[in-house]
């Protein structure tokens, strides 16, 4: 009886020291585990600010591009102005609608710019609709000369090039895909009155927000819709 509880009471002992170095082996694995999730989460942290960075850099190329492949586009349309609102006819001659908006214009016969003129559809077009007309000038300030002319007379119609019709007829820049969305944008937000005025130059859209504020240029819907306080649509 003696050996048998001298031997359960050495059992006892090594049973209680074995789950003494299991406590303890947990614990120091459990500290382990937990400095291995904190380097986890710092690195983790790390990796997202890096990629933050990677990703502006890459959003910065990506916007310098897109500016200099508009750069260009404008460079190749410069002495380019768009005539619309006017319907074609199947006997139309765009030299003569031309000539008679240079009258409009307050040009003399001698005077009327040198351009070429071509709508800017594929063929056949239909009779009615009203396709713009691309107007290539031969010298740039020759084509600014003509659309100061424009700006400051703001009532061409469709009588100045023989329709018995008083609709509105527009001369603008030729401007390039999203240039043209960004103006777009503007008219409809000037007409909500939400800007004050929207305008093209040297193919840029130029927009005062409020009276008083100097006109600046926009290059992004996302600029524009900013200004406003509006998502972006």
């Amino acid at each position: 009886m003696v050996a048998a509880a001298w031997c359960f009471k050495f059992c006892l002992v090594d049973f209680t020291n074995i789950e003494a170095k299991i406590d303890s082996c947990k614990e120091d694995l459990e500290q382990k585990i937990g400095n291995i999730e904190q380097q986890l989460s710092v690195l983790r942290t790390e990796c997202k600010a890096e990629i933050k960075n990677v990703s502006d850099s890459v959003t910065v190329v990506r916007d310098d591009l897109e500016l200099t492949r508009r750069n260009v586009h404008r460079s190749g349309t410069i002495n380019e102005l768009i005539v619309s609102g006017i319907p074609y006819t199947s006997d139309e001659n765009l030299l003569e609608i031309f000539l008679n908006i240079s009258k409009a214009l307050s040009y003399n016969s001698s005077e009327v710019p040198m351009v070429y003129l071509k709508r800017l559809s594929k063929l056949p077009i239909k009779a009615g609709s009203a396709p713009p007309i691309l107007c290539q000038f031969s010298l740039r300030g020759v084509r600014d000369e003509f659309y100061a002319r424009y700006l400051q007379l703001r009532t061409l119609n469709l009588c100045h090039v023989g329709f018995n019709n008083q609709n509105r007829v527009y001369i603008n820049e030729n401007l390039a895909r999203e240039d043209r969305e960004i103006r777009t944008q503007a008219i409809k937000l000037k007409k909500q009155g939400r800007i004050q005025q929207a305008f093209t130059r040297n193919g840029i859209v130029f927009i005062r927000v409020k009276n008083g504020d100097d006109a600046v240029p926009y290059y992004t819907l996302e600029q524009l819709f900013a200004s406003v306080n509006q998502p972006i649509q």
